[in-house]
């Protein structure tokens, strides 16, 4: 991502007018929390609060302990899903991303649950499985209209093409700090646009990732979203001195020389490991 950034810079060309040309003047930025399943106030006023904010795509999951995440109580999930939808209207788009990591549900479990969100629309379901089981996620997928998001754990080239081969995911999660940087992840793209599929980034790391996600997103016609944090934090807002605003649910592609950030060596300093 350095890379392209001193290439953007030496030749005074934004990163996405490298990677094949600027397609988007500005992306949706998907407003992403985890869930508080013990305390649903709360969580339904932060997803009051982004509609406020003017989001027009929200994304909620897991939960604040490993005892009690979203997918363990079939009747509990439900009524949050409901509620949610009552706070944010019909309007909004809703991701509901699910621990898969955690073994939850395997393929029939995942079919009875998912169906049972049918009637609350929701974007997409995130990571439903294992990760690793390609061959479930198509089961899944053949039996279910929801779409399903997955590919935030792919860390290189082949193992996307695997998943994209796979037939299991509709919403492919492309991480670029994970997927060998700008240059992986436009090879990644390739593959999603030959299959016809929609990628989204799964950036919710720092200002410089959220910068590589927006170039890669604006230059592809396949493109969705982009996670984003709602609230400030660290990573987002002291790492650059020009942090990532979202003006009405979306984030502008700035038109300045590469990755569109100015690094505040101070922060780099400050948090520093050893």
């Amino acid at each position: 991502m350095a890379l392209w950034d001193l290439k953007g810079k030496a030749l005074g060309l934004p990163v996405c007018q490298l990677l094949g040309g600027q397609i988007h003047d500005k992306i949706v930025a998907m407003a992403s929390i985890i869930f508080d399943m013990e305390d649903f106030d709360w969580t339904l006023n932060e997803f009051r609060w982004f509609r406020e904010q003017n989001y027009r795509v929200v994304k909620g999951g897991w939960g604040m302990r490993p005892e009690a995440v979203f997918g363990l109580d079939r009747q509990r999930d439900v009524e949050l899903i409901r509620r949610l939808r009552d706070v944010i209207g019909d309007e909004l788009e809703l991701v509901v991303d699910t621990p898969g990591h955690h073994r939850i549900w395997d393929v029939p479990t995942a079919i009875r649950r998912i169906r049972d969100l049918e009637p609350y629309r929701l974007k997409w379901i995130e990571q439903p499985l294992p990760p690793e089981n390609f061959e479930a996620y198509a089961q899944l997928r053949s039996a279910i209209v929801t779409p399903i998001g997955t590919g935030e754990d792919e860390w290189n080239v082949e193992s996307y093409k695997r998943l994209i081969q796979s037939g299991g995911v509709d919403i492919v999660q492309i991480d670029p700090g994970r997927c060998h940087g700008l240059t992986g992840s436009r090879h990644v793209i390739k593959l999603v646009e030959a299959e016809g599929l929609q990628f989204s980034a799964h950036s919710w790391s720092s200002a410089l990732n959220t910068a590589a996600s927006l170039h890669m997103l604006a230059s592809s016609p396949h493109a969705d979203c982009t996670d984003f944090k709602p609230h400030e934090s660290p990573m987002q807002h002291e790492l650059v001195s020009d942090p990532w605003i979202q003006e009405d649910g979306y984030i502008a592609i700035r038109d300045t020389p590469g990755l569109g950030v100015t690094v505040r060596e101070d922060v780099v300093q400050k948090y520093l490991f050893g």
